[in-house]
């Protein structure tokens, strides 16, 4: 009798007349604002929000939330297309991605209210197959917040895992978790809520740190497609079923290895079948010059797709990739600074500050037409090709009057937390959204004037906003001599009537690399075999043929080359 009373006087929410009938409810989508897809999403997922608070019945609320996603799933369309931009760093728009996140992170509890509401085994036919409906929806939702958390190279939490385990115990009592089903009507496709399980459980032993967000969405898209012929048992098979998740401790899916004790309760899984696919689809992507149609929203390259192929291969074979270097913890500090042009310059403010020049704020000005660089305690002027010998600490002080001329923010102070023969691991704190694997970055101690140059390998966004940075070292720099540094100009290797005037030649700039083979470092899409390149440096320049690409970063190609025909400069 009380909870009778407690029930005819308790509040009813806003939303409730709203949701109740099928009349109101479609009266409710109609008035749903459809100026903007942010605007659209972030009207739905309010009701998500409250679907827990809701005073309407189980089945209505369920089938309230189902049309409501249905409405705005082409909004979901839309920003995921923009996601990312279109410059080679794949810049993620913080708009869309905030809408998205928390579009889908209301949808998983959203759904999850609404399944908990109905009675284990009290349900008919009919509402079993919504409540599944509901299930995969849900569950795929969490995939994709783990997948944008990804992207931001941030790993999903330990709660995370927990939800997942709860809602495939939830619908797995409240209907068939195998069922075959279409997710939504208007996208083809079925699906089943394990598959959406494994899909959400085998994106997290992808090489996330190491891919580019697209490239992690590429992920999503593959796992989904090959999704059907995963495996999934309670025994550990190092070959069919190499992966397991340990429900009770709410830890991320791991490879497994032979030996180690199991405990009850524990899942294990593999790709099954899906493998041999990827790696014929790699055979395929290395032949062709465009991405498969089922890829577009991910906006890949072909060049990307076939690099995210090749990882996913070493990753998920039967030996996967070990560490090569032993990493040995450290301390200290070090300065940083990106962008291909930017380094250039600060190799060639390091040629100035070793030959004793420096920059003199009291007696130099960069719209003084009669300015000019002078050393430290320098009487008479040098000429521009006059060198002498400075010591370190002279060398570091001129080049800090160098540095000190860039805009604010350029150089950046990261910590070292490890090194390694190849490379060093290092933390930057605070909001940084430049670093991106294959990214080429400058670094240097600040007591010494000499920068190296190091790739960026790997990324992990850890607690307090702290972003862990692997690094791979590149070959030591050839100082050109000049500070003008090394330019690189590409001729045109037609044949052309000596009538006809020839094209003027494009020029790159460039940094020289030292070592028994001579290469460069060029932005991308320089290297061509077909056309004939001339190299300067200093008062010397060269014939050189182009003959292979040994790394394609992000914004730079390693070029190993020869020189065919030599001629000092007059």
């Amino acid at each position: 009798m009380w909870e009778w009373i407690v029930g005819r006087r308790k509040p009813r929410h806003a939303l409730d007349r709203e949701l109740s009938t099928p009349r109101a409810l479609r009266r409710f989508i109609a008035g749903l604002p459809a100026g903007t897809p942010e605007a659209s999403l972030q009207a739905v997922a309010a009701v998500f929000e409250a679907a827990r608070e809701l005073g309407i019945a189980p089945a209505a609320r369920l089938q309230a939330l189902c049309a409501l996603d249905e409405f705005v799933r082409s909004s979901c369309r839309v920003l995921a297309r923009r996601l990312l931009d279109d410059s080679p760093r794949q810049v993620l728009c913080e708009g869309v991605w905030k809408h998205l996140f928390q579009y889908y992170r209301a949808l998983d509890a959203g759904y999850t209210a609404a399944i908990e509401a109905f009675d284990a085994g009290a349900c008919d036919s009919a509402m079993h197959a919504q409540i599944a409906v509901a299930a995969c929806r849900a569950m795929q939702a969490m995939a994709k917040c783990n997948m944008l958390l990804r992207m931001r190279y941030r790993e999903p939490s330990a709660a995370s895992w927990h939800r997942i385990e709860r809602l495939l115990e939830l619908a797995t009592a409240r209907s068939a978790a195998s069922a075959l089903l279409a997710l939504y009507p208007d996208e083809p496709g079925e699906t089943t809520l394990v598959r959406e399980y494994l899909v959400a459980a085998a994106s997290e032993t992808a090489p996330n740190a190491n891919l580019l967000p697209a490239q992690i969405h590429g992920v999503d898209l593959l796992l989904r497609r090959h999704a059907a012929e995963f495996r999934l048992g309670e025994s550990f098979d190092a070959t069919a079923m190499p992966f397991a998740l340990d429900p009770a401790r709410d830890a991320r899916p791991m490879r497994w290895l032979d030996g180690l004790a199991t405990r009850p309760g524990m899942r294990f899984f593999g790709l099954g079948q899906a493998y041999a696919h990827i790696l014929a689809e790699r055979e395929c992507a290395e032949r062709a010059r465009s991405t498969p149609q089922w890829l577009a929203p991910s906006q890949l390259s072909a060049e990307r797709y076939r690099e995210l192929l090749a990882a996913l291969a070493a990753q998920w074979a039967l030996e996967p990739p070990a560490r090569r270097h032993r990493r040995e913890p450290a301390a200290g500090e070090i300065l940083v600074a990106h962008d291909l042009p930017l380094i250039r310059r600060l190799i060639g403010f390091g040629e100035l500050a070793r030959t004793g020049r420096a920059l003199e704020y009291d007696r130099f000005s960069a719209y003084d037409i009669n300015g000019v660089v002078r050393g430290h305690n320098d009487v008479q002027l040098r000429a521009p090709t006059e060198t002498r010998t400075v010591s370190a600490e002279e060398a570091l002080r001129n080049l800090e009057t160098f540095e000190r001329a860039l805009e604010p923010g350029a150089i950046e102070l990261w910590r070292i937390a490890d090194t390694s023969d190849k490379g060093l691991g290092a933390e930057a704190t605070g909001t940084i959204t430049w670093v991106k694997p294959g990214l080429l970055i400058a670094y240097r101690s600040p007591d010494s004037a000499q920068w190296a140059l190091a790739a960026v390998r790997r990324l992990n966004r850890a607690a307090h906003n702290t972003l862990q940075v692997g690094t791979l070292r590149i070959g030591m720099y050839k100082l050109p001599g000049s500070a003008q540094g090394a330019r690189v100009a590409l001729n045109d290797p037609r044949q052309v009537p000596r009538s006809t005037p020839a094209a003027p030649a494009l020029h790159y700039d460039a940094i020289m690399l030292a070592g028994d083979q001579p290469s460069l470092l060029l932005p991308p899409g320089v290297f061509d075999p077909a056309w004939r390149y001339t190299l300067t440096a200093g008062n010397r320049w060269d014939f050189i043929r182009m003959r292979r690409c040994t790394e394609c970063g992000l914004d730079f190609e390693q070029i190993d080359y020869t020189i065919v025909r030599a001629q000092q400069a007059a």
